[in-house]
């Protein structure tokens, strides 16, 4: 099984900030390390001052660490419980309990403890494993797969909105136009008369000043746009322009004539769409004799 965690949920907020534990956690790691590095060199210290050398003759009854002459002492008191070796009274260590060590044992456990090998003295040795910041880390260098690019189209039929997705935007505008026409296939069309006993289908996406132009011609209006004033320098110019329709006059403004214009058109609407509706005419079928 890979170790490799999937992390591509995370945002770069999430990511950074967990970088940002995992470096702390390094730094906490490095000191430990060295803490480590200095156990055992003070352990490897005891330990050499405590080596026997071949240009001198030593005793059975000598101290294993420091290689000074016990005495007549009796052999069990001086016994350490760690190492069986014999031990003077300065090489000792008292522990809590009232019972006591050679300093080298005490030094060994003190270094297992910091290793954490008292508890992973089995393992270390028989696994080759990965700390969680390293698998972490390779984790988040791990570039993230990227779902399939999809193009979303939104096709507008008759105030409906219908969506579709496709890999190309081919494949999204076929999608939107084949869920438009499940829908709307069963749907009774309805129609609107004018007085001259046409069909009139409203476009949603015409212009407000199209429908200036229409009111006006079902009115029978006439319909004037003029540019009143423009103003300010040749890069910062204002128009103002103005509309007539029949008896209604309005303005509208804009930096571009353009959109001067549409303003007017948008200004003059809320005054023409107070005008009261047209009269329907329904259409005549034909007499067949």
């Amino acid at each position: 099984m890979s170790e490799i965690l999937d992390l591509s949920f995370l945002s770069e907020m999430e990511r950074d900030l967990i970088i940002n534990v995992l470096q702390r956690d390094e730094e906490l790691r490095k000191a430990d390390e060295k803490r480590i590095r200095r156990l055992k060199s003070e352990l490897l210290e005891i330990k050499r001052k405590g080596a026997k050398r071949g240009s001198q003759h030593y005793s059975d009854r000598t101290c294993a660490r420091c290689q000074e002459n016990l005495g007549r002492l009796t052999p069990k008191t001086n016994i350490c419980r760690g190492c069986n070796h014999l031990v003077c009274r300065d090489c000792r260590i008292q522990e809590s309990n009232g019972t006591w060590r050679c300093k080298v044992c005490t030094k060994e456990i003190e270094l297992k403890k910091a290793t954490g090998d008292w508890f992973y003295d089995q393992k270390v040795n028989r696994f080759a494993y990965r700390t969680g910041s390293e698998i972490i880390r390779m984790s988040l260098r791990r570039k993230p797969t990227v779902p399939p690019l999809l193009y979303q189209v939104e096709l507008s039929v008759g105030g409906q909105q219908f969506n579709g997705k496709g890999k190309t935007r081919q494949a999204g505008k076929h999608a939107a136009a084949a869920k438009a026409w499940r829908i709307l296939q069963n749907e009774p069309l309805t129609k609107r008369l004018e007085m001259n006993g046409r069909e009139k289908e409203k476009s949603l996406n015409k212009s407000e000043i199209s429908e200036v132009f229409e009111i006006a011609l079902n009115w029978n209006l006439p319909v004037n746009f003029k540019v009143a004033w423009e103003s300010g320098p040749l890069h910062m110019k204002n128009f103002v322009t103005r509309i007539s329709v029949g008896e209604f006059v309005g303005e509208g403004e804009g930096k571009i004539k353009k959109i001067s214009k549409k303003n007017t058109a948008i200004a003059i609407l809320e005054e023409l769409k107070k005008l009261p509706p047209l009269p329907t005419v329904e259409q005549m079928k034909p007499r067949i004799k």
